[in-house]
């Protein structure tokens, strides 16, 4: 880790290559965190569908379910896919 220019930089130990910078703030007890943090953004809402799919027996009634999740939280399908996943 470092500290430049009024943000934290979080660096790799072994290579020295930067991972992630973040804002520095003054402000007591105030949450800075980057939203990309907290998700795999490599994986689209189709590859997750896809995958997801391909647990089920059923694909009929697994694309019912499955389309159902995504139309009623849209925002959320990522999440609810990973909470699926782990159920199942």
């Amino acid at each position: 880790m470092a500290v430049r220019n009024e943000e934290l930089l979080i660096l790799n130990d072994i290579s020295g290559e930067e991972i992630t910078r973040h804002a520095l703030s003054l402000e007591k007890g105030k949450l800075i965190k980057k939203t990309n943090h907290g998700r795999n953004r490599s994986k689209t809402i189709q590859k997750y569908r896809e995958a997801m799919m391909a647990l089920f027996k059923d694909e009929k009634s697994a694309t019912l379910f499955i389309d159902k999740v995504i139309a009623g939280h849209k925002r959320y399908a990522r999440d609810q896919f990973l909470v699926l996943e782990k159920a199942i």
